[in-house]
């Protein structure tokens, strides 16, 4: 969600003075170095996770009408840094597979990659996600 928020740092504020001691909030966000952003970058594509415009997926290696409205990235070292700095503890950081594709060789490349969080599609989601707790 933080990759399509223009002030993510006030929402994380926020969430920091409303959230009850011990609770978690769960998060879930595209990964800037995922293997499949790596691939592209290396051939000289336009990252998967980050669109040039809101028109369209300019660049991209397979183009698309519209966008995925992200206006920011994170890599894993990122987004670590990011949370800790609003005194949240991580509790668990887990890689996800990429939502909606259905070429059976990508999935299962996916699938391989997102055993290791740095290269995954995506960071978290769903219960197994970010799990943060407010440090007290």
């Amino acid at each position: 969600m933080l990759e399509h928020l223009y002030n993510s740092d006030l929402i994380m504020t926020e969430i920091r003075r409303v959230l009850k001691p011990k609770g978690l909030l769960i998060l879930s966000t595209p990964n800037l170095a995922s293997w499949t952003n790596r691939v592209a970058l290396l051939f000289g594509f336009q990252p998967f996770s980050h669109d040039v415009s809101f028109i369209s997926g300019f660049g991209r290696m397979i183009l698309k009408e519209g966008s995925n409205g992200h206006i920011k990235s994170f890599t894993k070292r990122a987004l670590l840094e990011y949370i800790r700095y609003f005194g949240f503890e991580i509790i668990s950081c887990k890689g996800v597979i990429a939502d909606g594709v259905d070429n059976p060789l990508f999935r299962t490349l996916d699938k391989i990659f997102s055993r290791f969080s740095s290269f995954a599609s995506h960071f978290c989601g769903g219960p197994k996600g970010w799990r943060l707790t407010p440090h007290t």
